[in-house]
């Protein structure tokens, strides 16, 4: 199959080296960009999406049927984008600052289990609570006084928790970000006790990889956290501008960035930039997708390492567009997929959550579909 750019089919890739310049870089099929909830407002309002208002809304996740879930930071809240009514709804706890149960303050990561359960990282009170997939009942399952200390509860301790994902099997990952460290989360034999576990990381700043021990590695103010179908975790080390990996035998590795900056590397991820990279998630072929916060794009990290912008052309600004290169954000955080491995996207200046289908318009003529030369 040719390369083609509005009607031109170019049949060999030597004829398109030398006739055409290299251009932006994109992958994979994701095309339209558009909003989903908010009104571009800071505020604090419920009801239909596009109405809503949001405050520096930082985390994102989906469940199984299509909700969508957002860490509301500015507001301590928890929201719900329903899939089939349209609405935004707060979750049990209002939006004041931690004082009852079911208050949050600052809450930033977001993730979802298996049965539609809500986990949220509630950065700065140090604790990681679960809200029921039925009751919206919050409780907290671990942490208490901000510190460091592995343990069962409360007994846990971290210092401002931000990312947080979940396995297969329902295990919590934790990105303990101040601790600059990488916490696991398991449910006791009793099935209601839980149990905190170090994994990753020596609480000293730094970039270090570590084949062996992950205890050994360093980070540097760490953030999004993200699982594939295999049980391997990927962080973006946002300080250090990088993506790392921790594979199911511990080991730390850097897959993804070096120096602060914006560059694509399709062959070698070693030789991207990202600059302050935050949220992270993974399809359902084992991509990777990042909110790359400064440059205001959302890059792809492929399964062979290869880096590429699927969103974005740089700007801060707001725009939704059919063509996804197109499209503008403000200082994105968070990033989730859903189970049709569609893209949404915290985009956290603007106040408003978006969508990134991963198939083109269909309704787009060949004039307006671009593919990119590898």
């Amino acid at each position: 199959m040719g390369y083609c750019i509005g009607r031109l089919i170019l049949c060999t890739l030597s004829f398109v080296t030398m006739t055409l310049p290299t251009v932006l870089t994109a992958s994979g099929v994701y095309s339209k960009v558009s909003t989903i909830a908010g009104d571009g407002t800071d505020g604090f309002v419920d009801g239909p999406a596009l109405n809503a208002k949001f405050k520096m809304p930082h985390g994102i996740t989906c469940d199984i049927i299509g909700d969508v879930y957002v860490s509301d930071t500015y507001n301590n809240c928890v929201r719900k984008i329903d899939a089939y009514s349209g609405k935004v709804t707060t979750i049990n706890g209002g939006h004041s600052k931690f004082g009852d149960i079911g208050k949050f303050n600052n809450p930033r990561g977001i993730t979802c289990d298996s049965l539609g359960n809500i986990y949220v990282a509630d950065s700065y009170n140090n604790r990681i609570c679960k809200i029921d997939a039925y009751s919206e009942e919050v409780t907290t399952i671990a942490g208490s006084s901000f510190g460091f200390s592995d343990g069962v509860g409360s007994v846990a301790k971290f210092w401002n928790p931000y990312g947080i994902t979940c396995d297969s099997e329902d295990n919590l990952y934790v990105v303990d970000k101040l601790n600059q460290r990488i916490r696991k989360l398991f449910l006791e034999k009793d099935g209601k006790t839980w149990q905190v576990l170090t994994i990753a990381g020596n609480g000293k700043t730094g970039l270090v990889d570590s084949f062996d021990d992950g205890l050994k590695a360093q980070f540097h103010y760490p953030a999004g956290i993200t699982c594939d179908s295999a049980g391997n975790l990927y962080v973006t080390d946002t300080n250090n501008h990088c993506v790392r990996k921790i594979d199911r035998s511990g080991g730390v590795t850097t897959i993804a960035g070096s120096t602060p900056g914006y560059v694509d590397s399709r062959k070698n991820g070693l030789k991207a930039k990202f600059e302050y990279p935050y949220g992270i998630t993974c399809d359902s072929a084992g991509n990777l997708y990042v909110a790359d916060k400064v440059n205001n794009r959302i890059r792809k990290i492929d399964t062979f390492g290869g880096v590429t912008t699927i969103a974005g052309d740089g700007s801060f600004d707001f725009s939704d567009s059919a063509i996804s290169l197109k499209a503008k954000f403000f200082s994105p955080y968070g990033i989730a997929c859903d189970i049709y491995d569609n893209l949404y996207v915290a985009d956290t200046y603007n106040n408003l959550i978006r969508k990134i289908a991963n198939k083109p318009d269909t309704a787009l003529g060949t004039e307006d579909i671009v593919l990119y030369l590898p």
